[in-house]
């Protein structure tokens, strides 16, 4: 699979895993923050900025590139991470 249509697929992923957290939890209070999504396990991270994410999760030593947005705003970033 070339890369742009692994990343379009994991976009596509990232976006299905996001819309079903939006329907299943309550976001309040939360409409500023950053949102990682890891397209290969479902999770979900939070945080202050898409570095501070990154940051953490290297820190706890799972740092991995995820695809990221705000919970306000419907645009998708992929971030390639640092290694």
């Amino acid at each position: 699979m070339s890369q742009s249509a692994s990343s379009s697929t994991f976009g596509d992923r990232a976006q299905e895993i996001w819309a079903e957290y939006e329907r299943t939890h309550d976001l309040s209070g939360k409409e500023h923050l950053a949102v990682g999504i890891d397209p290969e396990t479902g999770e979900i991270h939070f945080g202050a900025s898409m570095v501070e994410i990154g940051n953490r999760l290297d820190r706890e030593g799972r740092f991995k590139p995820l695809f990221y947005r705000w919970v306000d705003d419907p645009s998708y970033y992929h971030f390639g991470g640092r290694r």
